[in-house]
C-alpha cells in the first residue's frame, strides 16, 4: 500500500516490413502459487514467443511480448504505467493487443464466448471454431484484465478463454448470473491458496496454446490486418438508439445518429475492399500499396472510435478498474430523462451532456476523415 518499483519484463521479435507491432501480454503476479493464475498463462506467452522466434524472417509486423507486475495488488499498475511513459509509440505502432490469463485449467471445456473489440471478434470467432470446433461469440472487451490500452485506442483480443461449464446449481459465486449468460466461470481455486500445479490440465493447456499460437501467427504474420468494423458501428447504433429511446426530448441525438450511419456506409465498402484484396486470387505481395492503405484506415478506425466508445477518462487518463458502460459520455442521458429540467442538477448534467455529445460527434468527424 505504498509506492514501489515493480518489474516489467519485455521480449521483442522485429518485424520485416514495417515497424508496427502486435502486444501480447499477461500478468506474472498471482494469488498464493498461482499456477493457473497465472503460471500456465505465462507458460503460453513463453510457447508463442518460443514458436515465432524461430523464423522471425517471415514476421511481416513484429510481436512484443510483455509480462506485466501490479496486475492484481496494483490494478493493472504495470501496463497503466507502461501507457503513459510510452503512449506515443503505441498509439503510432501497436495495432492490437492480445491478452491471456489462466489457460490450462482443470475442467476448462468450454469456449462459446471470449472478450474482444468487437473489429477482433469475427477474427476470434473463427480461430476458437478451428481448435475447439465451437461457436464462440465475442463481446465488448470489458475494464478488467490488463485492458489499459483504450485511451490509446489498441483494439485487444481475448483475456481469460477456457472456462469451466456453469451449471443451475452455481450460485454460490460472485458473478453466478453474468458466468451463466457468458456460458462458462472461472474454477472454484481461482484465487485462493488450492490453485497449485495438480489444477493445471496440459491437454487444455495445449488446445489454449495452440488458439494464442494460431491469432498471434496470423496477426504477424499476414500482411492485411483481420478487422472488420461492421459489428462495431453496428454496436455502437444500436447503443445510441437505446439511449436516444431514453432520453426522449431531453436530449437530441439524431446528429450522432446520422453521422454514424455516414460511417457505417464507409465501413461496409472498407470491408468489401479488404475481402477483395484477400480474395484467394489475389496475391498480398504483389498489392502493398492497397493493403497499407487498408491497414492504415482500419489502424485509425481504431484509435478514433475506442476511446470515445470505451472510456470516460479519455485519451490520457485511465478509468477506475470496474465495469464501464459503452458509449460512456452519453451514459447520463438516461438519468436526466428522470429528472426536473427546472433543477440547476438537471441543467449542470445537460450542459455535460451536450459537450460529452460534441465529443462523440468530433470522434466520429475523425473516423469518417480515415477515408
Amino acid at each position: 500500500r505504498g509506492w514501489q518499483t515493480t518489474p516489467i519484463l519485455m521480449g521483442e521479435l522485429d518485424g520485416q516490413a514495417t515497424d508496427e507491432f502486435v502486444m501480447f501480454s499477461g500478468h506474472q503476479d498471482s494469488w498464493h502459487e498461482g499456477a493457473m493464475d497465472n503460471g500456465s498463462a505465462n507458460a503460453t506467452m513463453l510457447e508463442v514467443a518460443r514458436l515465432l522466434a524461430k523464423a522471425p524472417q517471415r514476421l511481416h509486423r513484429g510481436l512484443r511480448v510483455i509480462f506485466w507486475s501490479g496486475h492484481s495488488h496494483g490494478r493493472y499498475s504495470g501496463s497503466t504505467w507502461y501507457v503513459d511513459n510510452h503512449w506515443e509509440e503505441l498509439h503510432d505502432r501497436c495495432v492490437a493487443h492480445v491478452n491471456v490469463d489462466s489457460t490450462g485449467a482443470r475442467g476448462a471445456t468450454t469456449y462459446g464466448r471470449f472478450p474482444a473489440h468487437l473489429e477482433l471478434g469475427g477474427f476470434g470467432a473463427g480461430i476458437v471454431k478451428e481448435h475447439t470446433g465451437q461457436d464462440a461469440q465475442p463481446y465488448r472487451m470489458s475494464r478488467a484484465g490488463d485492458m489499459s490500452f483504450n485511451g490509446a485506442g489498441i483494439p485487444s483480443l481475448f483475456m481469460s478463454l477456457s472456462q469451466t461449464p456453469v451449471g443451475e446449481s452455481d450460485t454460490d459465486f460472485v458473478g453466478a448470473s453474468t458466468a451463466r449468460l457468458f456460458g462458462g466461470k472461472m474454477p472454484w481455486w481461482w484465487h485462493t491458496a488450492e490453485d497449485t500445479i495438480d489444477k493445471v490440465d496440459l491437454d487444455v493447456l495445449r488446445l489454449d496454446t495452440q488458439i494464442y499460437v494460431s491469432a498471434l501467427w496470423r496477426l504477424c504474420h499476414e500482411p492485411l490486418l483481420p478487422m472488420d468494423f461492421r459489428p462495431v458501428t453496428a454496436d455502437t447504433q444500436a447503443a445510441l438508439d437505446e439511449l436516444q429511446q431514453a432520453a426522449g426530448a431531453h436530449l437530441d441525438l439524431t446528429t450522432v445518429q446520422a453521422r454514424l450511419a455516414q460511417l457505417s456506409e464507409r465501413v461496409a465498402d472498407l470491408s468489401r475492399r479488404c475481402a477483395a484484396a484477400n480474395a484467394p486470387a489475389v496475391s498480398l505481395s504483389n498489392a502493398p500499396d492497397e493493403v497499407a492503405r487498408l491497414n492504415r484506415q482500419m489502424k485509425a478506425l481504431s484509435r478514433a472510435l475506442i476511446p470515445i466508445t470505451y472510456t470516460a477518462a479519455g485519451p490520457f487518463d485511465h478509468d477506475p478498474a470496474w465495469a464501464m458502460p459503452y458509449l460512456p459520455g452519453l451514459q447520463d442521458a438516461r438519468r436526466l430523462a428522470q429528472m426536473d429540467p427546472q433543477s440547476s442538477d438537471y441543467l449542470f448534467l445537460k450542459t455535460q451532456l451536450v459537450r460529452n455529445r460534441n465529443a462523440v460527434l468530433f470522434a466520429l468527424r475523425q473516423a469518417l476523415a480515415v477515408f
